[in-house]
């Protein structure tokens, strides 16, 4: 096999290979560029500088693109096309991968990210004007109200690799197959997300906006140290059939004891495998165990109400010619908004189909609900506590957090969280259920 070389067009040449046909797929998966992949290995370092570098050079060359020399920008330049073509090669892989990314080519939306707007422009003129890349045109949307029309955000302009890169990417030796052993995310040091009150209520109810400004307090400093510690210790566990890159951990009504979750970043990780799925995974070369708190919100809630649940017994299992799941749901709608639900949200509705094929509808509320009632008196309380999923969650991620933080520090064992669970390696489970116990 001969050496890849990306050879420079000659000038006006550029325009022949900007339209290119997008991938399939559709443009709900396709992936957000967040210009973390790095290049890991001595094949990966080799296609960005000594290949694709090499090209943009030369061409900016023909071309009088660039008239004086890079020098003290040289390594932000070639670390710019690093991150964008790792980006690229990366998002070709994975369940319903379309191989496009996007991003906004507003100053601005450059803001945040770890390659600056002049960096990123002068790649992507240099990569499109080579066929290593295409790309799609930004579309503007517009609303009419009021007899005017009205611009409104409208879809980012898509990236997708040319044949040509990834012809060159293979002679380098990096396939679809292997490019995760070549391109890996850098870990992110902005761990903590922490978002104010959600607005609507009921089934209008939406995420609230995150806070990007909050005081670096002695406890927002120790939440932030734990995440990154487990993401450095998890980054250098061999993890396989499933994949997860880093954790965050969102807090939620502007409040540091609400929430806490930890969420897996990235597309197509592990959290969001069915169970199925998750069970076929491998943790440093183990099958897993996955370690689930049972009823943990129920459970929580009767503790916190001072009337705890008593017994071994799947306390869903209490209420006699309730499906377990039909009674969960109820549970969950009810601790979303602290008080029993009086309809079946439509979303719900349609989840549980997908899920059982079965119709929700079929559960009439209005017997359902006495019937949960006197399972659980203590949901005659619910509506004294504001928001209580809240503090249900945080209780629940502080016993996951914790045993987490437990079995890395005092035992050395890797494990990942499923909200209200663990996966670990298997011969740890027993270990792991004892901490979480």
């Amino acid at each position: 096999m001969g050496e890849p070389t990306a050879t420079a067009p000659s000038p006006g040449a550029a325009e022949q290979a900007r339209e290119k046909k997008p991938a399939a797929g559709a443009a709900n998966d396709d992936r957000y560029a967040a210009f973390l992949s790095r290049a890991r290995t001595t094949k990966a370092q080799d296609l960005i500088l000594l290949h694709i570098y090499n090209a943009v050079a030369q061409w900016e060359g023909h071309t009088g693109t660039r008239q004086r020399q890079r020098l003290s920008a040289l390594g932000p330049f070639v670390e710019t096309l690093e991150r964008f073509v790792g980006d690229l090669l990366r998002a070709r892989t994975g369940k319903d991968a379309t191989g496009r990314i996007y991003h906004s080519l507003g100053k601005m939306s450059f803001d945040d990210d770890p390659v600056t707007y002049d960096h990123f422009m002068r790649a992507l003129e240099a990569l499109k004007a080579l066929d290593l890349i295409a790309q799609s045109k930004s579309h503007r949307r517009y609303t009419k109200a009021f007899g005017k029309s009205f611009s409104r955000p409208g879809r980012a302009p898509r990236f997708w690799a040319t044949d040509k890169l990834v012809g060159l990417a293979r002679q380098c030796g990096i396939t679809d197959d292997n490019v995760h052993d070549h391109f890996r995310p850098e870990l992110p040091t902005n761990v903590l997300v922490l978002r104010d009150y959600s607005p609507g209520r009921g089934a209008n109810k939406e995420r609230g906006p995150i806070i990007r400004n909050y005081d670096r307090t002695p406890t927002v400093e120790r939440l932030e140290a734990d995440v990154l510690e487990l993401n450095e210790f998890l980054s250098r566990q061999e993890i396989r059939d499933g994949r997860h890159h880093a954790y965050n951990r969102t807090f939620n009504n502007k409040s540091w004891n609400k929430g806490g979750r930890l969420s897996s970043i990235g597309p197509d990780n592990y959290q969001q495998m069915s169970e199925e799925r998750r069970l076929q995974m491998w943790i440093n070369r183990e099958h897993v165990a996955e370690i689930d708190i049972r009823a943990s919100h129920l459970t929580a809630y009767h503790a916190k109400v001072g009337m705890p649940l008593e017994g071994d017994r799947d306390p869903y299992l209490r209420i006699k010619g309730v499906d377990r799941d039909v009674a969960k749901l109820w549970t969950v709608l009810a601790f979303g908004n602290s008080k029993p639900p009086s309809r079946w949200p439509s979303k719900t509705i349609q989840k549980f189909k997908k899920d059982t094929g079965q119709d929700l509808r079929k559960w009439k509320l209005r017997e359902l609900t006495p019937k949960i009632l006197a399972a659980f008196p203590a949901f005659e309380r619910l509506e004294r506590f504001e928001d209580i999923w809240a503090d249900l969650q945080y209780i629940e991620s502080n016993a996951v957090v914790g045993t987490m933080l437990l079995l890395m520090r005092e035992h050395h064992v890797p494990s990942l969280s499923m909200h209200d669970g663990l996966i670990v390696p298997w011969s740890k489970g027993e270990l792991a259920k004892t901490i979480l116990r």
